[in-house]
């Protein structure tokens, strides 16, 4: 069963790309702009990417990302407050 997570619409979090961006592994930050199911860790989300040296297909929004506190590609995770 997925950790229960409390996660809304509209919260800023860190989206590590994917495996096959041209910088894969890198954290970004993202918009949640939508939650599956209360409570469910799995998110939409629009990432913030450099627009002009990505590929254009990047910036589009990430359906069905999981939460995941070890960073792994094509996750999403709290970003640390300073």
């Amino acid at each position: 069963m997925p950790k229960k997570i409390s996660v809304t619409i509209g919260r800023t979090v860190g989206y590590v790309l994917p495996v096959g961006h041209n910088r894969s592994g890198e954290v970004v930050p993202a918009v949640v702009t939508r939650v599956f199911t209360k409570g469910s860790d799995m998110v939409q989300l629009t990432p913030f990417i450099d627009v002009a040296n990505d590929r254009p297909m990047s910036h589009t929004d990430c359906s069905s990302v999981h939460f995941d506190e070890t960073k792994q590609p094509r996750t999403w995770h709290w970003l640390p407050r300073e």
